[in-house]
């Protein structure tokens, strides 16, 4: 923290960055160079806004000590953030954790598992299959298949 403190003051004291505004939090910073890309209206549409595959672990889920604006419901952080600080694999929709996902690599295809949370819809299926086959291709193997459990 200290290291990241002291890049943070000198930036700001080369007007390097600006105040933002997400939600109610009011106390966060940006790089000016940035400021009009974070000031554009989000996209609309599901292509905008395509399904992913985060893995488990994954930077974006641990970077946070507030954890609203990923998994509004506190109810469903237990799936996701589980004991002995486990992060699970999540599926992303719009910046949102709408589900926890597993994967199993057989010799031909990978198995892709999916557990659905309250933001799971399923228009969200057609979007974890493409990531599941890219997966597949990652992994060396030629095919994917997806069970949504639940």
């Amino acid at each position: 923290m200290r290291t990241a403190r002291t890049w943070l003051d000198a930036l700001d004291e080369a007007s390097e960055l600006v105040s933002v505004a997400c939600g109610d939090r009011r106390d966060l910073v940006a790089l000016a160079c940035d400021a009009d890309v974070l000031a554009e209206r989000p996209a609309k549409g599901a292509a905008a806004w395509p399904v992913r595959l985060a893995p488990l672990w994954d930077t974006l889920l641990m970077a946070h000590a507030d954890k609203r604006w990923s998994v509004p419901d506190p109810a469903e952080e237990k799936p996701v953030w589980r004991k002995a600080g486990y992060v699970s694999a999540v599926v992303l929709v719009r910046g949102r954790v709408v589900a926890t996902w597993t994967h199993t690599k057989q010799a031909r295809r990978v198995l892709v598992d999916v557990l659905p949370l309250s933001g799971w819809r399923k228009t969200h299926l057609a979007g974890v299959r493409r990531e599941a086959r890219d997966l597949a291709a990652h992994l060396g193997v030629a095919d994917a298949d997806v069970t949504v459990n639940g």
